[in-house]
């Protein structure tokens, strides 16, 4: 048996820049649930989400807001 952790760092760029784009309001859902796994307000670094999600199950990414 082994447990496995996730490693996932979410930011929002600038598609034609590559800057960071502050002030998105951004979700991430199971899928089969619809239950928020985390939560949160974009800013200048990635938002670090580490240890959050299983391995195996589908997510999505919901932009609630863009700035």
């Amino acid at each position: 048996m082994s447990d496995y952790t996730t490693d996932v760092k979410v930011q929002k760029l600038d598609k034609t820049t590559h800057d960071f784009v502050s002030g998105a309001h951004l979700q991430i859902i199971d899928k089969a649930t619809g239950e928020v796994k985390a939560d949160w307000w974009s800013n200048d670094s990635a938002m670090d989400i580490s240890k959050v999600l299983n391995v195996g199950t589908t997510y999505i990414l919901h932009e609630v807001s863009a700035p």
